[in-house]
């Protein structure tokens, strides 16, 4: 691990989450650990002393009244162990294993949201997303809390125990160590090379589990039907899925050979303090009493010894997943920028250039234009050519990597601010939320989510479904099914909902026919009239209704003018325009 992730800052982090999680009942677990591990050794010393007045009392040298109160002190010490094991397993599970989880999937949300948004467009990030997600769903923080808890608790317990049993003879403090040792090794061993597995599926994972959502999914499952492929798709996830589960097996052969050496060595371990503590016994250097405990403490020994050594072994997975979701949290988070109280008069691309991460070629290159306050705008080009790019640079969900933009607010240029309080868009890709009809739409404006009246006229103008208002939506939560085409004028309808100074349509029509598509698109412009607006489309039809047409080609700005302005240069907008011409004289 880096230096900045390593043991102590790891187990130090945990910790104050965890604390500061569960509050009091996070003092609860450590609690019982320690009295946990100071059991043994407590109890070794009472069993010697009742078996000793057991011997006494049976050879008819003492009465039974010492023997049944070392009997009574040892149920008793039974019986408050358990009492605080089982309030410390409530605070155990309900606090660390259960709370903690729930508020650490808050903190990895809210990440999300902090984070620059071209990061979801690298791989690497969405590794490390997946790595962390991982961590809260595997509880690995819980788990480094309480390894961590009982390694550091059960150090006082296991040091007190071994001196007992040393205290019998020097000769059983060696075979304990000897007999529990190859658990730290192996375990060790086994815990950082499963680490280091998992960490070299995560993308065979995230692709398998995409697989996966393709054939259970309900609108890919019909497509995947229809075009008969499920078996294709079926039979790539089984293939990830056979290449990650043989080396999982492979890994857990290994580590099963381990663990027969490490009980073949307890066994032995066991078998030389029986005959060690009987040899004693015999040459009258310990008691019958200290016979029977010493091998009742030897037992002990291993037990909490190995689980000691077996919990040390494996922190070190519990740490690296742990790490893990630091460093997610830890990755750089986008500035929040100044917000304008008005929109500006004038927004300037001078020379912008942008390339998605690891591309070959860039998806922009030196855009320079001009978006004038009331102007309506239509921006057209082939698919591919950068129309959305573009947006999401304007909208300022990507930054440009050369180039500016700049904004005139009340004469002054303005750089680094965000205007997305002053925009609606409806974008290509819109989301479809599975919540009330209501919700659908009033979502882009929180604050005014109960007025009624303006969510139906806004669905109205569109002429969007409209009732029931507070139905839900989506088969699958036994709501409403609506098809493509009204999904896209509840998303339009959302978008107008919102009602601000700039209003971007990003090619949201595409599942209407080219009638409704254009009824939609003239009636738009109309609802816009007066304010700032781009339509981002790839049909030339609508562009007679728009101020200033932008055409863009292979990320470049290629022309810009009025509908009959392009026309009259006979250039790319020409060539386009008389394309879809030919295509509509065929229809």
């Amino acid at each position: 691990m880096e230096r900045r992730y390593n043991l102590v800052t790891v187990i130090g982090r945990t910790a104050c989450i965890v604390l500061q999680t569960a509050g009091g009942f996070g003092i609860l677990a450590p609690a019982y650990y320690i009295i946990e591990g100071l059991t043994p050794g407590l109890m070794t010393v009472l069993s010697a002393r009742m078996f000793d007045q057991a011997a006494a009392y049976a050879g008819g040298q003492k009465e039974a009244r010492k023997l049944w109160y070392f009997l009574a002190v040892i149920v008793t010490v039974y019986i408050v162990k358990e009492m605080i094991k089982g309030v410390g397993s409530i605070a155990t599970n309900a606090s660390i294993y259960e709370r903690c989880p729930a508020v650490l999937k808050q903190k990895l949300a809210e990440k999300f949201t902090r984070l620059s948004l071209i990061d979801y467009e690298k791989p690497q990030i969405h590794d490390m997303c997946q790595r962390a997600k991982d961590c809260i769903v595997r509880d690995k923080l819980s788990a480094v809390f309480m390894v961590s808890t009982v390694i550091f608790t059960n150090m006082a317990g296991l040091a007190v125990t071994l001196a007992v049993v040393a205290s019998y003879h020097i000769l059983l403090l060696p075979v304990s160590f000897v007999s529990v040792f190859p658990y730290l090794i192996t375990q060790r061993l086994g815990s950082n090379a499963l680490y280091d597995m998992e960490k070299g599926h995560t993308g065979m994972e995230r692709r398998a589990r995409y697989l996966w959502r393709l054939l259970t999914g309900g609108e890919s499952e019909k497509e995947l039907h229809i075009n008969d492929a499920i078996e294709y798709v079926s039979g790539q996830w089984r293939a990830v899925n056979h290449r990650m589960q043989t080396q999982k097996y492979r890994f857990r052969c290994k580590m099963a050979g381990y663990h027969m050496v490490c009980m073949a060595l307890q066994t032995l371990g066991m078998g030389a303090s029986i005959g060690i503590t009987a040899v004693l016994m015999i040459r009258g250097r310990i008691s019958v009493g200290e016979f029977g405990a010493c091998i009742v403490a030897f037992g002990a020994l291993q037990t909490s010894a190995g689980t000691f050594l077996a919990e040390l072994g494996r922190m070190g997975e519990h740490l690296s997943s742990a790490a893990d979701f630091f460093r997610f949290m830890d990755l750089p988070e986008e500035k929040p920028l100044l917000c304008l109280e008005r929109f500006p008069e004038e927004i300037v691309l001078h020379k912008v250039s942008f390339t998605y991460p690891s591309a070959e070629r860039k998806a922009l290159c030196e855009i320079s234009l001009s978006i004038k306050e009331g102007r309506q705008i239509a921006l057209v080009g082939e698919n591919g050519c950068g129309k959305s790019t573009l947006i999401k640079l304007i909208t300022g969900v990507f930054k440009p990597d050369g180039g500016e933009i700049l904004l005139n607010v009340n004469g002054k240029t303005e750089r680094n601010v965000n205007i997305s309080r002053n925009i609606s868009v409806v974008l290509q890709d819109f989301t479809r939320y599975y919540l009330t009809l209501r919700e659908n739409v009033a979502i882009s404006d929180i604050d005014h989510m109960e007025d009624r009246e303006r969510i139906r006229e806004c669905l109205q103008k569109i002429n969007a479904p409209t009732e029931p208002l507070d139905g839900r939506m989506g088969a699958a939560f036994g709501g409403q099914e609506y098809s493509g085409g009204q999904w896209q004028r509840i998303a339009i309808a959302r978008g107008i909902f919102r009602d601000r100074e700039f209003f971007i349509l990003d090619e949201p029509t595409s599942a209407l026919d080219p009638m409704a598509e254009t009824e939609i698109l003239k009636l738009f412009l109309e609802i816009m009239k007066g304010s700032t607006s781009i339509i981002v489309s790839h049909r030339i039809g609508l562009c007679r209704y728009v101020d200033e047409v932008v055409v863009m080609k292979r990320g470049r700005i290629v022309e810009t003018g009025s509908h009959e302005e392009l026309l009259a240069g006979k250039g790319e907008y020409f060539r386009m325009y008389e394309e879809q011409s030919k295509w509509y004289r065929r229809e």
